[in-house]
């Protein structure tokens, strides 16, 4: 019997959830070991960091993922752990879900699954053990690549991983990271500079229109990195 094949998907809303990463990888850790005892094919568990759930999916990349690989038949079953990861707003989420359910999938909201005893049971042990590996793979993952001198994680818009795995300057995506603190230096706000960038069509890393976050973490990662500091206005 094929396996259906399951997208997953988490969202935190604050930066202090991203750094610290619990409500992150709990998530992950619970739709996987759902996954897991349901008999689903999990190809990924797609997040949305520190993005509030009040934007759609123009403005979450993850989500904008996750509905593709839906439209396209990629998946038939979605995970969440709640329905709000999908939306704070109740229309918002409706719509979200609509769109996965005419598209022939199936939303499933784990808190909402009426799971028996057993299965709880054996959803919990998956997910504790599931916790253990994942915790210790990461450690070793990060002491490897800190021994090495490489860096981990998303490759920052402006930049590419080279075959050391350190970071190099993207060619293009650079250009447009000097232009953003450049308008940022002339007293341009965030929302500003983000329809700016979405109205002349300058691209972003993943093809949707530019948000205020997108532009706020840029210039406050051209600052660290020695460009010119950036204005306090909003």
């Amino acid at each position: 019997m094929t396996m259906k094949k399951a997208l997953g998907y988490g969202r935190v809303s604050t930066i202090k959830q991203v750094v610290d990463g619990v409500s992150l990888e709990a998530q992950r850790i619970e739709i996987t070991g759902f996954a897991i005892t349901s008999g689903y094919d999990l190809l990924d568990v797609l997040c949305d960091d520190g993005i509030s759930g009040a934007k759609d999916e123009d403005e979450r990349p993850a989500l904008a993922e996750l509905l593709s690989g839906v439209r396209s038949g990629q998946v038939s079953i979605v995970i969440v752990c709640k329905r709000d990861r999908l939306a704070r707003d109740q229309a918002l989420a409706g719509h979200i879900e609509t769109v996965i359910r005419r598209a022939g999938a199936e939303l499933i909201c784990i808190d909402e699954a009426g799971l028996n005893p057993i299965t709880k049971a054996v959803l919990t042990m998956v997910a504790e053990v599931e916790r253990l590996l994942a915790a210790q793979r990461t450690r070793f993952a990060m002491r490897a690549l800190k021994l090495k001198g490489k860096t981990f994680g998303t490759v920052p818009f402006g930049y590419r991983r080279n075959a050391d795995g350190g970071l190099d300057a993207q060619p293009g995506e650079m250009e447009i990271v000097h232009q953003i603190v450049a308008m940022r230096e002339h007293g341009r706000k965030l929302a500003e500079i983000a329809a700016y960038l979405t109205s002349t069509k300058v691209p972003t890393r993943r093809g949707g229109k530019w948000s205020a976050e997108q532009v706020r973490s840029i210039v406050e990662r051209a600052y660290v990195r020695g460009m010119r500091p950036p204005r306090t206005a909003a």
